[in-house]
């Protein structure tokens, strides 16, 4: 009896081992499986630096990450989520609020974002889980202007620092930002399938504001289909959406940035 007992337990150890190794490759195939581009395909990265030091308590909760210019960005999530740029004389220049917690991936990317010749600044901040959600995180960045700096945070579905890219020669930095989106209304799946969209936009810095770039790779905004569990990788524009139907899906998911005083917001 004993021996059967062993058994059924060491049998609910491997199902359990099982299960949950696939819920880390089916996060792991969300991105690298599901991106606009194929390996061969990949944009120059951003010329940057990052800085990332283990600066946190056990609890995620506070951290600290300096850069070698003197600044700093200190997070807690005690203070509603808030993220302050602090600079070489310990002065606050900029402070963002309402943050998610950080669970992966935090490091802080200086660089000349928008090209004033000043350095400007983002944290990179995982804060998903496990499953679908498990790429998705938060940008914040902190934008040089004749005044000091201004906050902007950008959510993403997936986030990493592949998102940071130059496209052609004239330096600019581009973002690229993730959507994962449920099928519109209209669109039928055969098989009762799980089927979502990926939909990938590409932003540029302009001063201390973003706008979409439509020019620099005429592929973006692209749409790519992906099938829940499937082992299949993807980085093709979807043909299971007429033109028109594209329109409204990028329509219905507007890309949300919160700048100003709306980053200042403690509840979003």
């Amino acid at each position: 009896m004993t021996t059967n007992k062993t058994s059924v337990h060491k049998l609910w150890a491997v199902i359990f081992t099982g299960l949950v190794s696939v819920l880390f490759q089916t996060s792991a195939i969300a991105w690298d499986g599901f991106s606009p581009y194929r390996e061969d395909e990949k944009p120059k990265a951003f010329s940057n630096q990052v800085f990332a030091e283990p600066g946190w308590d056990a609890a995620y909760e506070v951290l600290t990450i300096k850069t070698k210019d003197g600044f700093s960005i200190h997070y807690n999530e005690a203070e509603n989520g808030e993220a302050v740029l602090v600079g070489a004389k310990n002065n606050v220049l900029a402070s963002a609020k309402g943050l998610g917690k950080p669970m992966w991936g935090v490091c802080v990317v200086e660089g000349d974002f928008n090209q004033d010749g000043k350095p400007d600044f983002a944290l990179m901040m995982g804060n998903g889980g496990n499953g679908m959600a498990a790429d998705f995180g938060q940008w914040v960045f902190y934008l040089s202007c004749p005044t000091g700096y201004k906050p902007a945070i950008l959510d993403t579905d997936t986030i990493d620092l592949d998102d940071l890219i130059e496209l052609g020669n004239d330096g600019c930095l581009r973002i690229l930002h993730t959507s994962l989106v449920d099928v519109p209304s209209g669109v039928t799946v055969s098989g009762g399938r799980q089927l979502y969209f990926y939909i990938y936009r590409l932003l540029r810095v302009k001063g201390t504001d973003f706008e979409e770039d439509r020019v620099a790779d005429p592929r973006f905004p692209k749409i790519v289909a992906y099938m829940r569990w499937s082992q299949q990788q993807n980085h093709k524009e979807t043909k299971l959406l007429s033109a028109a139907q594209k329109v409204e899906l990028l329509k219905d998911h507007p890309i949300k940035i919160r700048q100003g005083a709306d980053a200042l917001r403690a509840d979003p």
